[in-house]
């Protein structure tokens, strides 16, 4: 399956996973994209001891009872920073794919990519 990523994109977090709300009080935050899990921490990062690879790691377990190995191959695992409280602080995060929405208008959007403040990455 052919993805494509706008790389400094805002998206919103869609996960039906609880942790988001917990942990940043707010229904629905704000996801900034930098790139794939792989591309950011290399090709081995399922395997570092890491904190932000260790909540990802059990954030899965818990929430959709799925271990690092048996994420289905179309469900990219992205990093990116979420927006704590609707403050200017960012806490880096993992997400799956399937847990974020891009959160633009196409005016917006062709707004951003005229401005280079996004990138398209298609893989």
């Amino acid at each position: 399956m052919k993805h494509t990523l706008f790389l400094g994109g805002e998206y919103i977090v869609i996960s039906s996973d609880n942790y988001f709300f917990e942990k940043y009080k707010e229904i629905v935050p704000t996801f900034q994209l930098e790139n794939t899990a792989d591309h950011v921490l290399g090709s081995n990062w399922k395997t570092m001891n890491r904190p932000i690879v260790n909540v990802f790691r059990d954030r899965l377990f818990k929430s959709f009872d799925l271990e690092l190995d048996q994420i289905h191959k179309d469900d990219v695992v992205l990093y990116g920073k979420v927006y704590e409280n609707n403050k200017s602080f960012r806490l880096s995060e993992l997400v799956l794919l399937s847990e974020i929405a891009f959160n633009k208008s196409l005016d917006q959007f062709d707004k951003l990519k005229k401005e280079n403040k996004i990138k398209i990455l298609t893989f």
